[in-house]
């Protein structure tokens, strides 16, 4: 890897350094610029400082032999990195893109864009031992390496791209035109005012104000499909944020 950078530094034409003073470009006493090939030394033993600490790590763990070969440490390091980078979407997959609110006004979509990470995770961690496995050709391994890394980034930021719209249309519709015709809210707002004058009329009937929309009679033919989803929601709402009404300020509480 170090070498690698090596190579990717020296591509790029280092112009700041042409126009240096002769003693910055040598590198002379008292200069503070570091040239390319130094920085490139400098990665490159830093990286073998961190294999060789995996090395003895792994030995002190009784994990493998003083005089093993290290040949594997890097897809070790890999592997780590990894995990690493799976903790958060994971994470996510299993708290956020569950919670009922996310998966009513967006469906799957953050689900999916979660398992994208671990997904293309996945593929780089077995493609790349498979090139050295079957000894691929340089040219094989620089151009299929550079696929992989671009297809996954691709994948990547279309899945983010899709869910970031999906949630800024959600929130433009739920601001600006919670409940007119043609709306993704207008379904919720219809189901509101339906169980509202439920509400009201079972109200007038029992003459109790304090009586909640479930324990009226007939609630339950009320939560006939496809109403379901919809009243289960607007109860999740108001007991989860304390939320009366939907699209409507201070509305009186039905479920609470």
């Amino acid at each position: 890897l170090g070498p690698l950078c090596k190579r990717v530094w020296n591509v790029a034409p280092v112009r700041a350094e042409r126009d240096l003073g002769g003693s910055q470009r040598r590198g002379g006493a008292g200069s503070d610029t570091i040239s390319v090939q130094e920085m490139g030394k400098q990665i490159t033993k830093w990286l073998d400082n961190v294999f060789d600490d995996l090395h003895w790590e792994l030995v002190r763990l009784r994990l493998r032999r003083v005089d093993a070969s290290t040949t594997w440490d890097f897809y070790i390091l890999l592997s780590g990195l990894s995990l690493l980078l799976c903790a958060l979407p994971v994470f996510n997959l299993m708290t956020i893109s569950q919670s009922p609110h996310v998966i009513f006004w967006l469906g799957h979509k953050p689900q999916e864009s979660n398992l994208l990470v671990p997904a293309v995770l996945i593929v780089i961690a077995v493609v790349l031992p498979g090139l050295k496995y079957f000894q691929a050709s340089q040219r094989v391994v620089r151009v299929t390496v550079f696929l992989l890394f671009f297809t996954g980034g691709v994948a990547l930021v279309a899945g983010g791209l899709h869910v970031l719209l999906a949630a800024r249309g959600v929130s433009a519709d739920l601001i600006y035109h919670c409940g007119t015709p043609g709306a993704p809210s207008e379904r919720v707002e219809l189901e509101w005012r339906r169980l509202d004058e439920f509400h009201r009329a079972c109200i007038a009937e029992s003459g109790s104000r304090s009586t909640k929309v479930q324990n009226c009679p007939g609630y339950v033919a009320m939560l006939a499909v496809p109403h379901d989803d919809y009243v289960s929601y607007l109860q999740s709402v108001e007991t989860d944020f304390s939320c009366s009404g939907f699209c409507r300020f201070w509305a009186q509480p039905l479920f609470s």
